[in-house]
């Protein structure tokens, strides 16, 4: 991964474009044990990995982050910050917090701030904020999905009206704007590799989903999934243009391929009948790898890892998921969902799952990592206040 994006961030705003236009973002995945074709893996021993941790005091949020080591904070008067080693700068365009979606290596970020009416979409580089788009009519909306290592940034534009919903996206790059999409139907963007590369999806007549690949010179490419699985929904692309995705099986259920450009390759499943890679742009790392959930025969869950053809159940403890994806090392970002007011992270890596510490209290959410093992998000204290944290995964305590 070139750490040109956020996994998190763009999520609810795509929540709101897909479920609206296509409904690509909808559904509850199911999860996996293990079958035929599948390779069982040893009971997991928890705990053994160090874990470094990092206070970074009362805050909102955190993230992005990138390979640098560069993480976005919030503030909690919603203010935000770039935080460089100890150093925190302003994010901001007249006056007004820039909310970031996404940002490169080269700490180029990509968000928006609040204006009367909407939002103006900007890019920020060394404190030089560039508006990317300038909506006028109250019922537009512009928001960035990604930026990769080129600096292009990725816009999802979208007319909300009841009676015409309408989407489609813009690949900014240096000034200049290349529409993805016309603007007569709903389209909706996803992600964008550093080959300037797009993956997405668009509403059919019939209200099905057609996923594609776009790019400058072949336009849009159909993503076609493999025979059985309809209203394919790619979810993640690699600098190689291979796309991770799901689509529907008979039955209400998920089937996962990942496409190249030729034939789609069918994940299979753990001996059940739904497999779904997890919804985050880190669902695939450089080397192809995928995770998700799938269902054994007996209906049970389990993490799976896709790789070479073959799918592995992960012995995860139950209660955990796959929660931002996969880095390009093969760590996998796990989380628990809230139960009884406690909500918990934790990783896979080096073949054991380790919990990722909390600041004292019952509540840990991560927001993103790195390729280093960095992990940024939040954590309660004992007395319940919310700060921001940095996990490194693999370092001693205060690294």
């Amino acid at each position: 991964m070139s750490g040109r994006r956020w996994s998190r961030w763009n999520r609810p705003w795509l929540m709101i474009f897909m479920v609206a236009g296509l409904g690509m973002l909808s559904g509850t995945p199911g999860a996996a044990a293990a079958p035929t074709g599948s390779a069982a893996r040893p009971s997991p021993s928890v705990g053994r990995v160090p874990v470094g941790v990092v206070d970074l005091g009362p805050a909102k949020a955190v993230g992005p982050v990138n390979n640098r080591g560069q993480v976005v904070v919030t503030a909690n008067d919603d203010r935000t910050y770039l935080r460089t080693g100890s150093t925190l700068q302003p994010l901001e365009y007249q006056g007004e917090p820039i909310n970031v979606v996404a940002m490169n290596d080269s700490g180029v970020l990509a968000g928006w701030v609040a204006a009367p009416g909407h939002n103006l979409p900007v890019r920020w580089e060394r404190g030089t904020v560039t508006v990317l788009a300038n909506p006028t009519a109250a019922e537009d909306f512009v928001v960035p999905v990604a930026v990769n290592a080129r600096g292009q940034i990725l816009l999802q534009f979208l007319h909300f009206d009841v009676t015409d919903l309408r989407a489609w996206g813009y690949l900014w790059d240096n000034g200049r704007s290349t529409q993805i999409g016309p603007s007569t139907t709903f389209t909706g963007v996803t992600d964008l590799n550093d080959l300037g590369q797009v993956i997405g999806g668009t509403q059919g007549p019939d209200g099905g989903a057609q996923g594609f690949r776009w790019d400058r010179a072949r336009g849009e490419v159909p993503v076609v999934p493999p025979a059985g699985i309809g209203n394919g929904r790619p979810v993640a692309l690699d600098n190689a243009g291979q796309v991770a995705g799901y689509g529907d099986t008979p039955g209400g259920r998920y089937g996962g391929f990942r496409w190249s450009g030729g034939p789609s390759t069918d994940l299979g499943t753990l001996g059940g009948q739904n497999t779904q890679p997890v919804d985050t742009i880190r669902a695939m790392n450089a080397a192809g790898t995928i995770v998700g959930t799938s269902e054994s025969a007996s209906g049970s869950s389990s993490v799976f890892e896709w790789t070479a053809g073959r799918m592995s159940a992960l012995p995860v403890p139950a209660g955990l998921g796959v929660s931002l994806g996969i880095n390009d090392q093969g760590l996998i970002a796990l989380a628990s969902g809230q139960s009884g007011g406690i909500e918990s992270a934790a990783v896979w890596w080096a073949g054991v799952v380790t919990a990722l510490p909390s600041l004292g209290g019952t509540t840990v959410r991560t927001s993103d990592f790195t390729n280093s093992n960095v992990i940024v998000g939040t954590s309660t204290t004992a007395g319940g206040t919310t700060h921001g944290v940095i996990w490194t995964v693999g370092a001693g305590p205060g690294r």
